[in-house]
């Protein structure tokens, strides 16, 4: 090989080599600054130069998470905005001081984009994957001179009704309180002159109900042709009967007899939901009602026939209608029946709770040295578990 043709490859590999270092220098350049710093210091920081602090709360084994560190973070005009006018931070919030800001903000999901004053005072909230022109417009939302001073509960005591601000008010307080948010809402709505919803309006609109009473209840009745096209008519009808549904059943049941009124839920849950979907409702709400009454003879129907096999249902579920049967029905074909949902559970959660219960049930039906078999297993996962043992030493030591 030629000097000429060696002193060629050497270039062509400096060029590989260089260009991937003014590539990455780049990257670092065009992605948003974060604090490597403690929150303290940050919002310090924030106070002395009159900015929002903008937080990204995230979880290390969140997939949009990262999906917003490789795509969002690094676009060169987010980037830009964001270093321009914000004092950017970052917590992993299971782990060091993330948890204890996951607790003050009520961090329940991720990611989870928090905006907060030099106070620490939340001025708004985001959740979840953004797209990068919308992450603009985002910030765009809550970089205004108003935010550094006053939290968002004190702008909206004080009479703040500024569009914008109800919509970042109702983020906040839809999780801390739900009164408020359902007040800012209203007012929004009741200022509202066209019938064109962005896709905040709609949460708003929707998240705000508390009962069949709210203004924007009957906004939202008053408005349905509009408002079946953004979310579809069957979403609408469902939400409309979930709204209704507590008196509905307020009405069929009787506590003191313990009774209730299957045809009177199915006349009115019929007004807003198929037949088929009544049916199913039924059934579910019937369990629960005999449950919380204690009425076990119908509950023992309820249960056959919501559970059937145990297929498409949690081990958490299974085991309650399990133990319920357990303790409290003595028909052996309804045993039989329980003992194949605790099995149900088994399969999806070997635990001490799930061989327990299939050991118990098994014993109840005769099935005496398999109920042994995971009396024995259930002792074993028992260890550094503070658990009475003392019905599964019994089963364990029959004869």
């Amino acid at each position: 090989m030629s000097f000429f043709v060696e002193q060629s490859m050497l270039l062509k590999k400096a060029a590989v080599v260089f260009g991937l270092g003014i590539s990455v220098a780049g990257w670092a350049q065009n992605s948003i600054k974060f604090e490597d710093t403690d929150f303290q210091t940050i919002l310090a920081k924030a106070k002395k130069e009159k900015k929002i602090i903008f937080m990204d709360a995230f979880a290390a084994w969140c997939g949009p998470c990262k999906m917003m560190e490789k795509n969002v973070f690094t676009d060169a005009k987010v980037a830009e905005y964001y270093n321009k006018n914000f004092i950017n931070a970052r917590f992993d919030m299971e782990k060091g001081e993330g948890r204890t800001l996951a607790q003050k903000y009520s961090v329940r999901s991720y990611p989870t984009f928090l905006f907060l004053n030099g106070d620490g005072e939340a001025v708004g909230q985001e959740l979840g994957y953004i797209e990068s022109s919308e992450f603009i417009k985002v910030g765009e939302r809550y970089n205004k001179p108003g935010n550094t001073q006053g939290s968002l509960q004190e702008r909206f005591d004080k009479g703040d009704r500024d569009p914008d601000f109800l919509i970042s008010y109702f983020k906040t307080a839809v999780q801390t309180n739900p009164i408020k948010a359902k007040m800012a809402a209203e007012a929004y709505f009741k200022a509202k002159k066209n019938l064109e919803f962005s896709a905040d309006e709609i949460n708003m609109l929707f998240g705000s109900i508390q009962s069949n009473q709210d203004f924007n209840y009957q906004y939202i009745v008053n408005n349905k042709d509009v408002l079946s096209k953004y979310i579809g008519n069957d979403n609408y009808s469902q939400f409309i009967f979930r709204v209704n549904i507590q008196k509905i059943i307020q009405d069929a049941t009787n506590v003191d007899k313990k009774t209730f009124d299957e045809q009177l839920y199915i006349k009115e849950a019929s007004k807003y939901i198929s037949a088929e979907e009544v049916q199913k409702s039924l059934s579910i709400i019937k369990l629960s009602f005999y449950q919380s009454v204690q009425n076990w003879k119908e509950y023992e129907k309820a249960a056959l026939d919501v559970f059937k096999t145990g297929d498409g249902f949690s081990a958490e579920d299974l085991l309650t209608a399990a133990k319920n049967f357990s303790d409290h029905i003595t028909t052996k074909s309804s045993l039989e029946r329980a003992s194949m949902w605790a099995e149900k559970a088994l399969m999806t959660e070997d635990s001490f709770r799930t061989n327990a219960m299939v050991a118990t049930l098994y014993n109840k039906i005769g099935k005496k040295s398999e109920a042994k078999s995971f009396a024995e297993s259930a002792v074993a996962h028992s260890k550094d578990q503070n658990v009475d043992l003392t019905e599964l030493n019994k089963i364990i030591n029959q004869k």
